[in-house]
């Protein structure tokens, strides 16, 4: 499934933080510059695993344009790869769902 970079927060980190080492540790990217764009809460965040598990998260969803890096897998996301909001593969997250319908009506639909 097509999902964003992200993870727990260390402790004493802030969102900021996360999004930027997440980001690195599952992509190589190094992001700068980042701007918060949207909270996802509520029901878009409540996620089942395959044992029936629901987990309901709070996720901060961060915008940037100024990065530097080799765009590499890792172990938490073996394929990573950039794409315009009407090429998104299937299946995608809720997260990455929420930032694709978000920017849409942002931009009024186009890309």
């Amino acid at each position: 499934m097509w999902d964003l970079p992200g993870g727990h927060m260390d402790i004493g980190e802030s969102l900021e933080e996360t999004a930027i080492r997440e980001t690195f540790e599952e992509t190589g990217i190094i992001l700068n510059n980042i701007e918060l764009i949207k909270l996802v809460s509520g029901k878009d965040a409540i996620v089942q695993d395959t044992n029936g598990v629901e987990t309901h998260y709070v996720t901060a969803i961060y915008s940037c344009t100024d990065f530097s890096g080799e765009l590499r897998g890792s172990t938490e996301g073996q394929e990573v790869a950039f794409f315009n909001l009407d090429a998104v593969p299937q299946p995608m997250s809720k997260s990455v769902q929420a930032v694709v319908d978000y920017l849409k009506q942002k931009s009024g639909g186009a890309e």
